[in-house]
């Protein structure tokens, strides 16, 4: 998509779309609109906590302290991800072209509003960070998010795992203090 008023109108998004559009794909897209409000809330005071534990301001010295190594992978151009985290590896494979591609465009946009003067690396490392953070941390209401649902009469609980990717969205964005929510790089990519 290279229409920069399209792009430029969906930094205008509210969080709260954008989260629901995750959930909408989920095993919680039945849920009323108020279950699925605090689902988000949920996330978001997950990934608040998770930030202002931290003492450092550097995803990279926090990624390197969990014991994670970051490789940097031209080959997985046509994987559509910024990045994978291997956790039982220890091993964070970030997606050098899509981000170069990315940071390109960033770099284009940033001459018409200084806002997308931003280091999308920076973004991606924060975001795959709280991932990693979850893994540390059993109690985290991101990890533990199930709904009960009918399966031939059965109820059967089922883990959201958007809400993994909600909580580390929103800690991405404040984490780097973006004045939009981070799924708008993916529209870049």
């Amino acid at each position: 998509m290279e229409n920069y008023e399209l792009i430029d109108a969906e930094t205008k998004t509210c969080d709260a779309a954008f989260f629901l559009d995750l959930i909408a794909h989920s095993p919680a897209r039945k849920l009323s609109l108020d279950e699925k409000m605090a689902i988000i809330e949920s996330c978001q005071a997950a990934a608040i906590s998770q930030f202002e534990n931290l003492i450092e301001l550097s995803p990279l010295s926090h990624i390197k302290n969990l014991g994670f190594k970051l490789v940097e992978d031209v080959a997985m151009e046509n994987v559509p991800v910024f990045a994978l985290c291997h956790s039982a590896e220890k091993k964070l494979t970030l997606n050098a072209k899509m981000i170069e591609k990315v940071e390109q465009r960033l770099q284009n946009f940033a001459k018409r509003d200084e806002k997308w003067a931003v280091n999308i690396k920076i973004v991606v490392l924060w975001h795959e960070l709280f991932h990693m953070l979850e893994e540390n941390d059993p109690t985290i209401y991101t990890r533990n998010a199930w709904i009960e649902k009918k399966f031939f009469n059965r109820v059967k609980k089922v883990p959201l795992e958007c809400a993994s990717e909600i909580g580390a969205i929103y800690f991405s964005k404040i984490a780097t203090n973006l004045p939009f929510n981070p799924r708008v790089f993916e529209l870049l990519a």
